[in-house]
């Protein structure tokens, strides 16, 4: 979500609506228009008075009203030069408006992300509407955070909002962006606050709101999902930084959205990180021609044209999800695209693979046999991030994990060697059954595939704060020494094949930083404490890497997990056979 991850992820945007078509409408106001292929700056009042910078651009040549496409950044309207190049991808059938977000560049108004977009997003939209040039349809464009404000437009329902295109942006922001599993997500969070010139304050927002409160819910698109109108394509991927927040905004429109958005969605799942849609490297993971954003350029087009002319239908398949498997060997039952009614699919099963006293996983049931593996937390050691859906560190996708696996405080736990290829698509889980000494502390989960030469290849991973574990309740919960706890570590969505002569891996430890914070395995009267976020924030500005902090106090514990009886641990796995082809 930086601002040249931001520059490259639009170039498939520009793409995107190359063919977009719109009918007319009447106009609400008559004002001057820009002239013909001369951008201007318009100071847009909204509603409470506060006028934000507003470029519309006119091509040349224009006859009549037409249809606007809307981009609202943090990141200048101007784009760095890059609108010039949207130019001449879109050509003149349309106004282009791009826009600075409230207190961004020359918009006036409060400097905090996102908070204003409902409203802002809806006055920009009917403002567009009024204006003589328009036919009165607007379509909105984003990737990352313009489609985050996008998310937040749709939410202010404004009429003439037509369509949208909606990339790799969460749908709640606390938990999706902010936190994951109760921990603050270092990297994202911090690394792009600092990045983007935010002030740390701007991160006491909704970390004073760790829990699911009426604040949270009012940006959640999940919650809001019927007062949005506007189908939509959602575009995610699966080393993305929003991947669970992508598939949460499709998955709450298409089942609750108002009339206009329900049913009429549209979710496109590649295998990419973040700004890396148009690439077939992602991490380390070098996959197929195919597996980039522009073979499925021209299918998106028929969509949002569809949408502007008003000739869009509900789809049987609105899912299109790409199989991630083994990049060693060619089979067209993996590395290739699927489509599906639903995200997961319908046919899924959940298989639970039982940690076991051996250090092994066992889909055959919970074995008699019980063990408990110790460990020593010490956040001042952490493990060190190794890829991943991760923004500003430099380590992103499917990274080898055997230069962290060896640490004594990483347990591991294979697979026997699959005879047949085994596959999954959908939510993973880690159920685990662990205590610790201290009143708090992490579990994280990653899992990977072990290819026959000893490669630990990355799919996903997860955090799960201990404290955090009633946090439906709302409340934190600290751990008792020593005692027994269940947590689920959620470690994202995926479709992946692991192939014959390949082992699946679960790799349990209670850090990856700087990817998310490391717990100070102490408890303090609220969760995100100030003093915390700001050393947390100090430190990214200034580049210094050290995961504790002078003046942050911090414990070191011993962590356990349970393997085998009644108390066992166990990972959830969204099993799906595999279509001969």
């Amino acid at each position: 979500m930086s601002v040249s991850r931001t520059k490259r992820t639009i170039i498939f945007i520009v793409i995107a609506v190359l063919m977009c078509g719109v009918s007319c409408a009447e106009a609400k106001e008559k004002k001057k228009a820009p002239m013909p292929d001369n951008a201007q700056l318009f100071m847009v009042q909204m509603r409470d008075g506060v006028r934000l910078a507003t470029d519309v651009d006119i091509p040349a040549n224009a006859k009549g009203r037409m249809p606007a496409l809307l981009l609202r950044s943090p990141y200048t309207r101007k784009f760095g030069g890059a609108l010039s190049m949207f130019r001449g991808f879109v050509g003149n059938r349309y106004a282009i408006v791009s826009q600075d977000m409230r207190g961004r560049y020359d918009s006036e108004g409060e400097d905090i992300p996102f908070l204003y977009d409902q409203n802002d997003g809806h006055d920009t939209v009917e403002w567009i509407a009024a204006q003589p040039w328009s036919d009165g349809r607007v379509t909105i464009l984003g990737a990352s955070a313009l489609a985050i404000a996008g998310y937040q437009a749709a939410m202010g329902n404004p009429p003439h909002l037509k369509c949208e295109l909606a990339a790799v942006a969460p749908a709640n922001l606390q938990s999706e962006a902010i936190l994951w599993g109760g921990q603050l997500r270092k990297d994202l969070a911090i690394g792009w606050s600092v990045g983007t010139g935010y002030k740390v304050e701007t991160l006491y927002v909704m970390a004073d709101h760790p829990f699911y409160d009426d604040f949270v819910k009012k940006f959640d698109v999940s919650y809001n999902a019927e007062k949005v109108h506007a189908p939509m394509v959602h575009v995610g991927g699966w080393f993305d930084i929003f991947t669970e927040g992508t598939i949460d905004a499709y998955r709450s429109l298409q089942e609750r959205g108002g009339d206009g958005a329900r049913g009429m969605q549209r979710l496109i799942l590649g295998p990419w990180t973040h700004g890396g849609e148009a690439q077939t490297k992602q991490g380390e993971l070098n996959l197929p021609s195919n597996s980039n954003i522009m073979p499925m350029i021209s299918n998106i087009l028929g969509w949002v044209n569809r949408c502007e002319n008003g000739t869009l239908k509900p789809e049987s398949l609105p899912v299109q999800y790409y199989m991630v498997g083994d990049v060693d060997v060619t089979d067209p039952r993996w590395n290739n695209w699927e489509k599906s009614a639903t995200w997961p699919p319908s046919e899924v099963k959940t298989q639970k693979w039982f940690l076991t006293a051996s250090g092994t996983l066992d889909a055959s049931g919970p074995s008699k046999g019980a063990k408990t593996f110790t460990y020593k937390f010490d956040p001042a050691d952490p493990v060190k991030t190794a890829g991943g859906g991760n923004l500003t560190i430099g380590t992103h996708g499917s990274v080898d994990q055997r230069t962290v696996e060896g640490r004594p405080d990483v347990l591991l736990f294979d697979s026997p060697v699959f005879d047949e290829p085994y596959a999954i698509a959908g939510p993973i889980y880690a159920e685990l059954t662990v205590s610790t000494t201290g009143c708090d502390t992490d579990f994280t989960a990653k899992i990977t595939d072990v290819y026959p030469d000893g490669r630990s290849m990355l799919i996903n991973d997860g955090i799960a704060r201990v404290s955090f574990r009633d946090s439906a309740g709302g409340k934190m919960l600290p751990a008792v020494k020593n005692e027994k706890m269940k947590v689920r570590i959620y470690t994202g969505d995926f479709a992946y094949t692991f192939n014959k002569g390949h082992r699946m891996r679960l790799a349990v430890s209670s850090s990856n930083h700087p990817r998310f914070s490391v717990n100070t395995n102490t408890c303090t009267a609220t969760a995100f404490p100030h003093d915390l976020l700001k050393a947390e924030f100090d430190a990214v500005k200034s580049g210094d890497k050290s995961p504790v902090h002078a003046g942050i106090k911090y414990e070191v514990v011993d962590n356990s997990v349970y393997c085998g009886g009644a108390d066992g641990s166990a990972l959830a796995l969204p099993n799906i056979a595999l279509k001969n082809k």
